[in-house]
């Protein structure tokens, strides 16, 4: 049992011991607790058989009128679950000893608790009876009951909700993830595309918002290199529909494939209404790029039909619905799968032919060109790939395919494969040969020239130079197909058919674009063109639109001791802001904030008798921020006089119980703060704490006391959570004094305004304070209870001068460049520990606008040896720090913008050196229908340990046997390399710790 606060979600328990274990959340209210979140796991092969348990992992409770609480009987999951007679079900207010019993038939599907009053209550239940005995009983559950409500209104029925798409296990050859929701119409028995999403692994769990009440069905597809592979289907619902449950498959049909081609098609899993009715089964496939369905019916008792074979070689799409009465059901989600080519023989014929393709242009780069023919299948009305070439070069064309080929209609294509990507260089005409009969296929034929232009930032154009052959008649548009091939989907457009060319919408992300062509009329569509591959460069993220900011002159006036005026340059930026800082060790600390108008204004900044300034001023509006202008420098004239004290602060307590006095005095002269504490407890401790957020967790606590020996102990703590916190062992709390007299416990102390330590939390700025009194067991503080602890209610001023920038000598600074993720750097760790450290701790403050520090807080434990780290970090600007546990100390500055994860730093860093290294994969054994090599990799500690995956899977073509990556020197990598379709895994390690 683990006491958490929200962000340490995800929380890992390590080291369990093979065997079955239940786990489950209570969140702890204002109110009382709530159980959610049940899970049952299995750790390892335990010896043993799973316990027989009650699921309960769905249970919800409903509180109707009058308290009566409803909850639904679960299942029994484990074992054998049959047998069981009765529910045993127990429950009682928390603090209770006694349970209140009640027996449930096993029959009933849910359970109304008596009218119970308001408070905590925890349940648990079993099943009892057969010759399994009972069950053991369900976790304590815990529950709430409100105050008695009595309702004279119907609640408002919700009209929306939401649903969230989970993938649970990652599928390594998947480039990304389809997310598809359609919704049933109950007028025409039809599902209807509601939603589709493009999402990444990292993506999930996916949330779809304000969803209309209703019935849905989610489906997910894998986008590999292969197409769509559909991972799984189920059925939602949203809200209380007004019409029934519709009759959907819930799951995807089966495929079974056989050798020669021969494909068995499995039914799906009905849900919904009355699934009796049926009486037969309807299953329909067809080619991918064909319009026409098979169909084929068997008896409802038959649920898989197999299709007469041999089928021929590519994708394919099937799906299956029941066939009954009064209605059918819808057809389950189409099931996506593909076929090898099947051997090629010489047609019964003396008609044999070679075909033979030239290269009609010569592009700079190329790695290889690919040579790709299609023949078109009259029986099922489409083109089909029937041979490829690739791993040509230049010099091989042109070139003659050997295999035979017989009568029928072909085109080839030729693409070229360059380190950007794939692009097209020319496209075949549709060619007869030997003796055909009937009519040639309507396709769409490019008649030379560039097909596909770039202009801008990807505006992505296309020249529709097509041709239809004589016979095709009766067209009257254009319909334009392109897709990402990241992600499979794709996109139409139509125009006219006398059009010359269309310029697609909006910006095109960077990446390898697929795009075709087909004619369509009235009733009537072609055959596609020849596919079209073009790679678009990532676009560059714009510059900032503000430009660095300038003084007028003259730029400062009217200095005097506590305040100077500053001139502002006009501006037409509307609703915009200048910002002035302090630049003091090229660190911004903030001075003022004063709106950017249209004339040049004076403005009157505060300022510090005494010193000198070098003030700066930048451009903002929204997000977007300008550089710094130049600086100035202002002198101010010290105080003729002393300035008085700032006012002391004061709290106390009111009401039963002890009672507690606080006071504190700021001391400019010695930036110190006087802290006195008075109790009425006198034989306890009494505690002041220090806080940026209100309450315990990240506070700097002092506790005083008198312990057994009579001695006063002043203890400088520090609370990571809301448990004891622990002490600080490198204290910097002076003068502490502890007396008792007459009953009353006085402790007094003196805290630094700027204090140091990793572990304090320094006092300049707005604070939350708060106090607790508490008993002294064994000289060791015990816990305070929700009575003797306090809290001002909201932040206080403590006046503390402003930090003087330090004269010590800077610690060395460690590089950094940006992490994986919103908000994260990956910062450098030293090579060794010159102290012979174990540990690297590191550790974060932020810097506030007005130039003081927030707290420290620990971000990681990192052995020595681990040369890099991801910290996570969030907008702002940030002081890091990287102590050893043997005393070497490291640091960075750190700037995160809220836009992106850019980076800058105060002082100069040099981005780590990379080199290049290739990989030679011609020796590796493959199979044939491999696509694409996917590699990815890590680094290893000197100890052996492997860390995290130190960049993206990178893909490249499987014909390029020679892939070259960049990877930082001074380290030991591991090496990943996957051979896709077929998950084959090779992993090496490269050794680059020796070089500099």
């Amino acid at each position: 049992r683990h006491s958490l606060q929200f962000r340490e979600f995800p929380y890992r328990v390590n080291n369990l011991p093979s065997g079955y274990y239940r786990t489950w959340i209570d969140t702890v209210l204002p109110t009382g607790t709530r159980s959610s979140n049940f899970e049952s796991v299995q750790i390892g092969s335990p010896s043993f058989n799973p316990p027989i348990t009650p699921d309960i992992g769905g249970l919800n409770f409903t509180v109707t009128d009058n308290n009566a609480l409803s909850i639904p009987i679960p299942s029994v999951s484990g074992g054998d679950g049959q047998g069981f007679s009765v529910w045993d079900v127990q429950w009682r207010r928390v603090g209770a000893i006694e349970w209140t019993v009640q027996l449930v038939p096993i029959t009933e599907t849910s359970f109304i608790f008596p009218q119970l009053p308001a408070g905590s209550y925890e349940l648990r239940l079993r099943a009892i009876g057969g010759p399994l005995g009972r069950t053991v009983f369900s976790p304590l559950i815990k529950f709430v009951a409100p105050p008695m409500i009595i309702r004279t209104t119907p609640p408002p029925t919700p009209t929306t909700g939401f649903l969230v798409v989970e993938v649970l296990s990652e599928i390594p050859s998947a480039f990304s993830y389809v997310v598809a929701v359609e919704r049933y119409d109950p007028e025409t028995n039809t599902a209807v595309t509601y939603a589709q999403e493009s999402l990444q692994f990292g993506d999930f769990p996916y949330t779809f918002q304000d969803v209309p009440v209703g019935y849905y069905r989610v489906v997910v597809n894998a986008v590999t290199a292969t197409g769509l592979s559909p991972i799984f289907s189920s059925l939602a619902r949203i809200g209380n529909p007004s019409y029934v449950q519709p009759v959907i498959p819930e799951t995807l049909p089966t495929i079974q494939g056989a050798p020669g081609n021969i494909v068995t098609i499995g039914a799906p899993r009905i849900s919904g209404g009355d699934s009796q009715s049926f009486n037969s089964w309807q299953f329909q496939w067809r080619p991918i790029g064909s319009s026409v369905w098979q169909t084929a019916t068997t008896p409802v008792s038959s649920p898989s039909y197999t299709i007469p074979g041999p089928l021929a070689g590519g994708p394919y799409v099937a799906r299956v619905r029941a066939i009954g009465d009064p209605q059918n059901s819808l057809f389950s989600w189409p099931y996506t799968f593909h076929l090898p080519n099947l051997p090629t023989t010489p047609p019964p014929t003396d008609e044999i032919y070679s075909l033979r393709y030239d290269l009609t242009q010569v592009l700079p780069g190329a790695l290889e060109y690919v040579v790709t023919v299609e023949r078109f299948n009259s029986t099922l009305q489409q083109m089909e790939t029937v041979a490829t070439k690739t791993g040509l070069q230049a010099g091989d064309f042109p070139y003659t395919f050997p295999q035979p080929f017989g009568p029928g209609y072909y085109r080839g294509r030729v693409d070229a494969v360059l380190d950007s990507g794939v692009r097209t260089v020319s496209f075949g005409q549709l060619s007869r040969v030997g003796t055909v009969s009937g009519a040639p296929p309507c396709i769409p034929v490019w008649q030379g020239g560039s097909p596909v232009s770039v202009t801008g930032r990807n505006v992505l154009t296309i020249n529709l130079t097509l041709e239809l052959p004589p016979p095709c008649t009766n067209y009257s548009r254009w319909e334009v197909q392109w897709r990402p091939v990241t992600t499979g989907v794709w996109e139409t457009q139509t125009v006219p058919i006398g059009s010359s060319q269309i310029t697609l919408p909006g910006e095109q992300d960077g990446g390898r674009y697929d795009v075709r062509v087909r004619a369509v009329g009235e009733g009537i569509r072609s055959l596609f063109s020849s596919m079209l591959s073009i790679s678009l460069p990532v676009l560059p993220t714009p510059p900032p639109s503000l430009p660095q900011p300038a003084w007028p002159s003259p730029a400062v006036t009217n200095v005097q001791s506590q305040s100077a005026e500053l001139r502002l340059p006009a501006t037409t930026v509307t609703g915009s802001v200048y910002n002035v800082f302090n630049i003091v060790n090229l660190v911004p600390q903030f001075v003022a904030s004063f709106p950017a108008t249209s004339s040049v204004t004076f403005r009157r900044v505060p300022l510090i008798p005494g010193r000198t300034y070098q003030l700066a001023f930048r451009h903002r509006r929204g997000q977007v921020t300008s550089t710094f202008s130049d600086t100035r420098t202002v002198t101010t004239p010290p105080l003729s006089t002393t300035p008085p004290l700032p006012a002391p602060g004061e709290f106390r307590t009111t009401g039963d119980g002890a009672q507690l006095t606080a006071r504190w005095q700021v001391n400019p002269a010695s930036r110190t703060v006087d802290v006195t504490l008075s109790s009425s407890l006198s034989n306890g401790y009494v505690a002041f704490g220090v806080s940026e957020t209100p309450g315990m967790p990240n506070s700097d606590i002092i506790v005083g006391f008198v312990d057994s020996n009579g001695n006063g102990q002043v203890q400088d703590r520090y609370a990571d959570g809301r448990s004891l916190p622990s002490l600080d062992q490198s204290s910097q709390v002076t003068n502490g004094i502890v007396s008792r007299q007459n009953g009353v416990l006085s402790v007094s102390f003196t805290l630094p305004c700027h204090s140091t330590d990793s572990r304090d939390v320094p006092l300049a700025g707005q604070r939350h304070l708060i106090f607790a009194t508490g008993a002294v067991n064994d000289n060791d503080i015990t816990y305070h209870g929700f009575t003797q602890r306090w809290q001002i209610p909201s932040a206080v001023s403590i006046q503390c001068p402003v930090s003087e920038p330090t004269t010590s000598a800077p610690i060395p600074q460690l590089p950094f460049r940006a992490g994986p993720g919103q908000g994260q750097i990956r910062i450098g760790l030293p090579r060794t520990s010159p102290s012979g450290s174990s540990n690297w701790i590191i550790t974060s403050r932020r810097l506030n606008d007005d130039g003081s520090f927030g707290a420290w807080r620990r971000l990681a434990v990192v052995p020595v040896g681990i040369r890099s780290q991801t910290l996570t970090l969030g907008e702002g600007r940030h002081s890091i720090q990287v102590v050893g546990d043997g005393g070497d100390r490291y640091g960075s500055m750190v700037t995160i913008s809220p836009v992106n994860t850019a980076i800058t730093t105060a002082s100069a860093t040099t981005a780590p050196r990379q080199l290049e290294v290739t990989i030679d994969l011609s020796t590796t054994t493959a199979r044939s229908d491999n696509t694409a090599w996917v590699i990815r990799g890590r680094r290893v500690s000197r100890d052996g340990q492997l860390g995290v995956w130190d960049f993206e899977p990178q893909v490249f073509p499987f014909s390029n046997k020679y892939p070259t990556l960049r990877l930082e020197p001074g380290h030991v990598w591991q090496i990943q390399v996957q051979a896709l379709p077929e998950q084959l895994n090779i992993t090496q390690r490269i050794d680059l710790s020796t070089i500099g």
